[in-house]
């Protein structure tokens, strides 16, 4: 009996070591993400590992290669069993409403589950005539572009409609859209009385904020006449966009240009056949003009472009719940919480910031043409100021630098939430969220408190 054992001792150990050899041959196939240490350390541990393991099976003594194969069965069952645990109890998130969701219920807050083509059917089925909160990247998808006329993208939503924004602190937030279907008081903007013009992404809008709560809404009580452009899914040359289609009629005294890390990376949108048109200064679709183009439009695709995003969303939650066993014997959740491959990964390239730097001159030039001043305001990423996961050139550090680099003003109201004592607390639910309230109220602050000081040095310059 003792040499059955001692056979299938060998056996096991031969095993483990033509897979791990098969894994260093797999892996040397696929190491353009790692450095070259990285690339010498994984498939030397892997090569030595298979080695060592084949060498013992076929050399040491029974009782040696015995104790090996039960010492390698434990921990491989130890590191299984944590991983299925980690499964089960932490399981991969496979939607951000999901991770939203599960969070919520471990801090005790109630939560909405309802997708959001639910939520509007069941208010249409009541008699509202609402309609999903539209992202100025739609048009980049394909589906959605082969629906919408050839000579339009549109930059807003349906004007005077009632909009379901989001959900990510447990309740759904509407916004009332203006004359131009963008997050304003009626009657502002087409008022032409500006003297503060925001151009903005999620951030500007007040993503999931109650409307009377965001920043702008802060910054608006104390300057009344603040208008707002900025929608969710907006990256650079969608901005320009805003900017040319609506800014430049109104020719305001300030723009406030708000933007976040991710803005500065806009070559997905310069894929795009309309939107570089808008590097060209003479260029516009006269949006101004064509709203009810515009309503037309997304109320003929929005309603079922949402259902179809949450019906995806869906499938892609049950294809995770089905399978997130199904790699246990690989360690993914368990090497990803250990970190044990960053190290050894190459570091992202540098971000190109020629096209994101070109954007802004273009609109900071425009500006001064009308007399206008021109700042961008630098939003706080949680991936950037709470677990500094951007890369460096990404980072609003940076951002600040190469943008005063070029003599743009800048505002980093980043920096307030990188020194706040708890950066998290600002956040929805303390995860990778938009800021809440508090957030948006310490922002909207930040900002006039940084228009009040310019305005004072002005003052002072004059005198």
């Amino acid at each position: 009996m003792p040499s059955l054992f001692a056979t299938l001792a060998r056996a096991a150990l031969f095993g483990i070591s033509i897979i791990f050899a098969a894994a260093a041959a797999f892996t040397v196939a696929r190491l353009g993400e790692y450095t070259l240490v990285g690339r010498f350390i994984v498939v030397g541990a892997l090569a030595g590992a298979a080695f060592a393991l084949g060498y013992s099976a076929m050399r040491l003594r029974a009782s040696a290669v015995t104790r090996i194969a039960r010492e390698l069965l434990m921990v491989g069952m130890s590191l299984m069993v944590v991983e299925f645990l980690i499964a089960a109890v932490a399981p991969d998130n496979p939607s951000r409403q999901m991770e939203r969701m599960w969070t919520a219920h471990r801090l005790g807050i109630p939560f909405d589950p309802r997708t959001k083509s639910m939520v509007i059917e069941q208010l249409r089925e009541q008699g509202e005539e609402v309609l999903p909160g539209i992202s100025r990247d739609w048009p980049l998808l394909a589906p959605i572009r082969q629906q919408l006329p050839g000579d339009l993208y549109p930059l807003s939503n349906v004007s005077r409609a009632k909009v379901v924004e989001c959900n990510e602190g447990g309740r759904y937030v509407f916004l009332q859209t203006d004359e131009f279907g963008l997050n304003n008081p009626a009657g502002l903007l087409a008022s032409r009385n500006v003297d503060i013009l925001v151009v903005g992404e999620s951030f500007a809008v007040g993503h999931c904020v109650p409307p009377d709560q965001n920043l702008v809404a802060v910054i608006r009580r104390a300057h009344p006449r603040t208008v707002n452009l900025g929608m969710a899914g907006s990256n650079s040359l969608s901005m320009l966009a805003s900017f040319r289609e609506y800014a430049e009629p109104l020719k305001p005294p300030l723009v406030l240009w708000i933007m976040n890390p991710n803005t500065a990376d806009p070559w997905r949108e310069y894929r795009d056949a309309l939107l570089p048109h808008y590097l060209q200064p003479g260029f516009t679709q006269h949006l101004i003009d064509r709203q009810a183009a515009i309503d037309q439009a997304w109320r003929e695709i929005a309603v079922p472009a949402q259902y179809e995003f949450d019906r995806r969303s869906l499938i892609d939650i049950h294809a995770a719940t089905v399978t997130r066993f199904s790699r246990i014997p690989l360690l993914p959740r368990l090497r990803e919480r250990l970190q044990l491959d960053a190290p050894l990964e190459r570091p992202p390239d540098p971000l190109d910031l020629s096209l994101f730097l070109r954007v802004v001159r273009l609109a900071r030039d425009t500006t001064e043409k009308w007399g206008g001043a021109f700042i961008v305001v630098i939003m706080p990423l949680y991936e950037d100021v709470v677990v500094r996961q951007l890369p460096p050139s990404q980072r609003h550090e940076n951002i600040a630098i190469e943008l005063r680099k070029a003599g743009i003003e800048v505002i980093d109201a980043a920096s307030v939430f990188a020194t706040h004592a708890d950066p998290a607390s600002l956040y929805t639910l303390r995860i990778n969220n938009h800021p809440g309230v508090a957030g948006h109220a310490l922002l909207g602050r930040y900002i006039v408190e940084q228009l009040a000081r310019r305005s004072s040095q002005e003052l002072a310059a004059k005198h």
